[in-house]
């Protein structure tokens, strides 16, 4: 598991490939936990399930998933954002705990399964946090990576993380 604090945020961007990412943002005061994992598919029962105990332990007020192969996670106790391809490729998430007290609303939900987008309004702070899971093939990840500034804002924080595909 990975660490990142942040005391002054202004555009935040992670990723990792495999494991688990976390990053507490304090922001006015207040305390933002948002964890990265990669799950390389949730389509499995016992698996899914597992993956989501683990995210619930974790604690986080936000968590961005990549490699979902799933349409929706109803299960998970907080809101859940997600953008499904198929149940054997892509797929990307954005859950909220349901703890979380911040205002949520969505600003964009791919249909491929490559990013979701979030609005969030948390402790004093304006932010658009987009989870990412960037296409393996060269010239796909290029026009990809190419077209992410249409999801960025000007006028928020902008937090961006997923599986960057090695981009970076």
């Amino acid at each position: 598991m990975k660490y990142l604090e942040v005391t002054a945020l202004f555009s935040l961007f992670f990723s990792f490939s495999s494991g688990f990412a976390f990053s507490n943002l304090n922001m006015n005061h207040c305390t933002l936990k948002v964890s990265s994992l990669n799950v390389n598919g949730m389509c499995e029962p016992v698996k899914r399930s597992k993956v989501l105990q683990l995210l619930k332990e974790s604690q986080s007020d936000i968590i961005l998933l990549q490699e979902t192969h799933s349409f929706s996670l109803n299960e998970w106790e907080g809101a859940s954002y997600c953008s499904f391809l198929s149940n054997y490729s892509a797929g990307t998430a954005i859950l909220i705990n349901k703890g979380f007290t911040g205002t949520v609303s969505p600003f964009h939900i791919s249909d491929d399964g490559r990013l979701v987008a979030l609005d969030i309004d948390y402790g004093g702070s304006q932010l658009r946090v987009v989870s990412i899971y960037a296409p393996n093939i060269s010239s796909d990840r290029k026009f990809f990576f190419s077209r992410l500034s249409d999801h960025l804002s000007v006028l928020r924080n902008n937090i961006v993380g997923g599986d960057f595909i090695d981009f970076i």
